[in-house]
């Protein structure tokens, strides 16, 4: 059984003129068109909770007016959009779920109430929490100007194919290390494009700019490990090459297996060590660069500071293996103190 949720209705000619809005600035990108044309769509107002099973559909733009909690299953119809207020959010209870499926032609956008209205800007509204024990599903959504889609918490939840822009964090990781996937999705003009625990796994299939403007990637054009639940105890892959992995000022212990793509890029800030424990290892790692985060040849201006400042033995600490420091300082292994 679905609920409609119909609080109140208005005419969108009325309300909001979101078709005003150009390409580029509605979510552009390759990976399937805009969903922008609003002519003769209602608004419907959600101000409660979800507490049955819900859908919405395309034919209504939803108006989300403060944050609204999921306890059970919602379902978002191919080419539905959804508009929040300032500091609005939409998120997941431990038994709620969102299934915002769309396709290629009909994506499924979740963006600021001002879009087409005034002028939109990076966190305009809070966040898209996803988690709880139930699957969720975000497949072709356009994602903008939001302070982060937050994957709390649960190993059910898939992100493909979406396009993430214009937010303050694009993906943030919840408090563990759980099995979320990524995959296929673009990420550009975001503050940060995506922060993870040590533990989460992210793939080549991400991309990190504009593929239909390539000069339009991110602020701080990097994966940010967060400097809390920094430890791998799980099967782990960080795939992605495009961008490099930003260590936080602090220990990330390896007891579980970390495989590295080749070429994939690590950077290290004051304070941050790698340390592999006891059964712990990092596969791969020769044909990876751990590197100091000042160091612009390898993974970018990742401190976006020019040429201002130059990489130097003692940026960061270095690898602690089991009961020694690798020493084997190299093609792989720069600027770390041990």
């Amino acid at each position: 059984m679905y609920m409609w949720i119909t609080l109140k209705k208005i005419p969108v000619a009325f309300c909001f003129c979101l078709s005003l809005c150009g390409l580029m600035q509605c979510g552009g990108g390759s990976d399937g068109g805009s969903n922008d044309d609003d002519s003769g769509k209602e608004t419907v107002e959600v101000s409660s909770n979800i507490t049955v099973d819900t859908k919405w559909v395309s034919s209504n733009i939803y108006h989300v007016t403060g944050f609204i909690d999921i306890n059970a299953e919602l379902t978002i119809e191919p080419g539905t959009k959804v508009i929040f207020d300032t500091d609005a959010a939409l998120g997941t209870g431990n038994l709620g779920s969102i299934l915002a499926v769309g396709t290629s032609d009909k994506r499924i956008v979740f963006t600021s109430a001002k879009e087409g209205v005034s002028t939109p800007a990076v966190n305009d509204w809070d966040r898209l929490v996803v988690g709880g024990s139930v699957v969720s599903k975000l497949v072709y959504c356009d994602i903008r100007y939001a302070l982060c889609v937050l994957l709390d918490g649960g190993n059910n939840i898939t992100v493909d194919h979406c396009r993430i822009t214009y937010c303050k964090t694009g993906i943030q990781a919840g408090e563990s290390n759980n099995g979320f996937t990524l995959t296929n999705n673009q990420f550009w003009k975001n503050t940060v494009p995506v922060e993870i625990r040590a533990g989460n796994s992210i793939g080549s299939t991400n991309i990190f700019h504009n593929p239909d403007n390539p000069s339009e990637k991110n602020t701080n054009q990097f994966i940010k490990v967060y400097e809390y639940l920094t430890y791998v105890d799980i099967a782990t892959n960080w795939g992605v090459t495009e961008v490099p992995f930003c260590l936080p000022g602090a220990e990330v212990e390896v007891t579980g297996t970390l495989t590295l793509a080749s070429g994939v890029v690590i950077k290290g800030t004051t304070g941050s060590r790698i340390t592999i424990s006891g059964t712990g290892s990092i596969a791969n790692r020769t044909n990876a660069f751990f590197t100091s985060y000042k160091d612009d040849t390898k993974g970018g201006d990742s401190n976006n500071d020019g040429n201002a400042t130059s990489p130097a033995v003692g940026d960061w600490l270095g690898i602690y293996d089991g009961s020694a420091w690798v020493t084997s300082h190299g093609s792989w292994l720069l600027y770390s103190t041990n």
